[in-house]
């Protein structure tokens, strides 16, 4: 269920946040969080970039207003414009609002809240983002996500999630797997995406296993903006952006190829992986583009073990067919600190064993290649 307004004191210890006005608007949804606070200040240059989205709930410490109370109106009239869930402000600087403030709260059935100075404001935060992403975690978990990558989600399942998570879907869609060289502290991650106002219109967050799904929406079909987007929104979260990799699908229609977007991410990863490279884009994977989705079929497997099978056990021969093919049939990358003549003898003794030496050489690299593939993507 989404979260309400009027769930928000139950976050909190309820004797430290009291009701200010607003009662009629006490069952809008709640989407994200935000802070306003700059904003109102006479020196901020305001542009359309720094509306909240509609829906956004925010917190505030009312700091724009000190010594100027007139200010809350205006902000307040702002605020309902940019169709905002409700505000919540921090009793330091005011203990109540002014009279014509509270009024038209009412008058517009927009909610405010007023909560006790020891509550720390990034902890509220922290408790409405953590609450918001409930249902997000819920329609994008683990298991939900599996079935998009396996390619066994319904139609029905599939509309169920792009039109209940907290994003609203634009035309367009693109996801990014992120993987991290050391551990990278998810929770804070996905956090940082319900409280960062600019990006959660645009991006949303899903854990797998270790790792995380970055999906992102515009209007757009082009790559390279929602690339943009995606380092845009890593740089203002807890991570080192040089110790992640990014492994990305084509540009999608959203509601319609949603899972599309997380399959061609994940099989990124999978490719890049099994390749030992980083393609980090699924439009450079090349062959791994049909072997992964055909790895479960029994004619691939048969194919594999009959070429990969006969040198399994021959350690000279086996690491001379991975680099062979994981060098790109570059016979001179593929020395391994012997002659090229030796490459080619046991190339060659390769093909005799698996029955290849009749086949050119372009038929041969494609059937050992083929094999060496499928097996390395087994053992992922």
């Amino acid at each position: 269920m989404t979260l309400k307004v009027k769930e928000i004191p139950n976050l909190i210890a309820k004797e430290k946040i009291s009701f200010v006005a607003g009662k009629n608007g006490l069952e809008r949804p709640v989407y994200s969080v935000g802070i306003v606070d700059y904003e109102f200040l006479d020196d901020f240059d305001y542009t359309a970039e720094d509306e909240f989205e509609s829906d956004c709930f925010v917190v505030s410490s009312l700091l724009f207003a000190q010594g100027h109370p007139e200010k809350i109106l205006e902000s307040l009239k702002w605020l309902h414009r940019s169709n905002v869930s409700g505000l919540t402000f921090k009793k330091v600087l005011f203990q109540e609002l002014p009279p014509e403030a509270v009024a038209f709260a009412n008058e517009n059935s927009f909610p405010i809240f007023a909560y006790d100075k020891d509550i720390h404001s990034e902890d509220f935060i922290l408790r409405i983002a953590e609450a918001v992403s409930k249902d997000d975690n819920q329609l994008l978990s683990e298991e939900n996500l599996l079935c998009m990558i396996q390619n066994r989600i319904s139609n029905y399942e599939l509309q169920k999630i792009t039109r209940g998570i907290s994003l609203t879907l634009k035309r367009y869609a693109m996801a990014a797997f992120i993987t991290s060289n050391e551990n990278m502290d998810i929770s804070r991650i996905l956090q940082c995406t319900y409280s960062n106002k600019h990006m959660h219109t645009k991006t949303i967050m899903a854990k797998y296993g270790n790792e995380i799904f970055l999906i992102m929406t515009g209007a757009f079909d082009d790559a390279q903006q929602f690339q943009i987007m995606a380092h845009h929104l890593l740089e203002t979260c807890p991570v080192q952006i040089d110790k992640i990799n990014l492994y990305q699908s084509r540009v999608h229609l959203s509601h319609e190829e949603f899972d599309h977007c997380i399959r061609e991410s994940y099989q990124t990863y999978l490719a890049s992986r099994a390749s030992r490279r980083d393609f980090s884009e699924y439009s450079k994977i090349g062959t791994y583009r049909y072997l992964i989705p055909l790895l479960e079929s029994t004619d691939l497997k048969n194919f594999y073990e009959e070429i990969y099978n006969v040198i399994a056990d021959k350690k000279i021969l086996r690491e001379a067919a991975e680099a062979f093919i994981f060098s790109g049939g570059d016979m001179a990358a593929a020395l391994c600190k012997c002659h090229l003549n030796t490459v080619r003898y046991r190339l060659n003794k390769i093909r005799e064993m698996t029955g290849m030496e009749d086949l050119s050489d372009f038929e041969f690299y494609e059937c050992l290649s083929t094999a060496m593939k499928a097996h390395r993507l087994t053992l992922l």
